[in-house]
């Protein structure tokens, strides 16, 4: 998907308004979108929060240092494009950088470009600070107005790595094309939302079924609250292996079960499994004590949840899989994603390879 990089372009005014201007030309020409706040005065608080914003929304980060250090705010004793840089540094952006020559600001000043009101401010320590911390970044100089464009041209064709991690901005008609083609591009995949209704769509599922229901840590508690009916209807016609952490486990290991529960946001987490865990058991022994077809085997694990599974039918041709990944995040909006098994494809087989994992991991507790 071809995304356009916002680019922040910094430098002072006066003094780099032919500069600003080629740097925009090539920032369009490569198909860019170029951003800056060269008309804001870094004093007034307020502004200096818009400027950070439009920062923080950027991609990329380009300072076009010419022979001003610029005008030094009062509490921080440093000019805005000082203050500018360190805070794109400070949020990790990539940084181009194009500076002038010696021999070109010689010219400059030959043409009246630097006076009285704006001072040439090359020997000043801390632009000499600036400058030493620019080159340390991608950087390039220029000795005439024409090798801005061309610096900025280069470093976008010669570093795409720096740029592979940018966000970007796509069209509405690109992002479209894009959805369209997730299902060919990652054949396998029947859907994909966020998992505001996993329960129903993990019912959906298991209701599906001919052969066989595995289902790995996917609402352990709301099958041991509201789902009890509905498994043993499901176990009328298939055998139901269950999976979830073990209670033993996470009550022995504070430190992990901590971990766990600032990770998923739920208080008491060791005291919220082992309900689970207590009501699950009483009602897998239950259920196969009777006269039934079909047992459900209960399992329990120590490894690190990084999904929740639902896989029905796994040896037939079709097979199917809900797949909750655990992402940086937690609460209601985690991925979700419907799999089937596709001629063309192993996203299937690979899922279920790493559900294998975690079979043979697991401790069987009521057969």
């Amino acid at each position: 998907m071809k995304k356009k990089l916002q680019v922040f372009v910094s430098s002072t005014y006066e003094d780099m308004k032919a500069e600003r201007q080629k740097a925009v030309e090539a920032i369009l020409a490569a198909g860019h979108i170029p951003a800056g706040m060269e008309l804001f005065a870094s004093e007034n608080q307020e502004q200096w929060k818009v400027i950070q914003r439009w920062i923080r929304e950027s991609d990329v980060f380009l300072i076009l240092l010419g022979g001003r250090y610029g005008s030094v705010e009062s509490t921080q004793k440093k000019s805005y494009i000082h203050r500018e840089f360190e805070y794109a540094v400070s949020k990790n952006k990539p940084i181009m950088s194009v500076v002038i020559s010696d021999s070109f600001l010689d010219e400059k000043i030959k043409q009246g470009v630097y006076n009285a009101r704006f001072p040439v401010e090359n020997k000043d320590p801390r632009y000499i600070e600036l400058k030493k911390m620019i080159h340390s970044k991608m950087s390039a100089e220029y000795s005439d107005i024409g090798d801005v464009s061309s610096a900025i041209s280069r470093m976008f064709a010669n570093y795409p790595k720096q740029f592979q991690k940018c966000s970007g901005w796509v069209s509405g008609k690109e992002y479209l094309r894009t959805e369209s083609a997730l299902n060919s591009q990652y054949l396998g995949i029947i859907s994909a939302s966020i998992g505001l209704n996993r329960d129903e769509e993990f019912r959906l599922l298991r209701d599906r079924a001919t052969k066989e229901i595995s289902i790995i840590g996917a609402g352990m508690s709301k099958l041991s609250r509201l789902a009890l009916n509905s498994l043993e209807n499901q176990a009328s016609r298939v055998p139901i292996h269950l999976y979830m952490l073990d209670p033993d486990y996470l009550e022995s290991n504070p430190t992990y079960a901590q971990l766990l529960q600032d990770f998923f946001g739920i208080q008491r987490f060791s005291d919220y499994v082992r309900l689970s865990y207590s009501t699950l058991k009483e009602f897998c022994e239950k259920h196969n004590s009777a006269q039934c077809k079909h047992h459900i085997t209960l399992s329990v694990y120590r490894t690190v949840p990084t999904m929740s599974m639902v896989i029905i039918d796994p040896t037939t041709s079709k097979a199917e899989m809900v797949v909750e990944y655990f992402s940086y995040h937690c609460g209601e909006e985690r991925p979700l994603f419907r799999v089937g098994k596709c001629k063309k494809a192993q996203l299937f087989e690979s899922l279920y390879e790493h559900a294998k994992h975690l079979f043979d991991a697991s401790i069987e507790v009521v057969k």
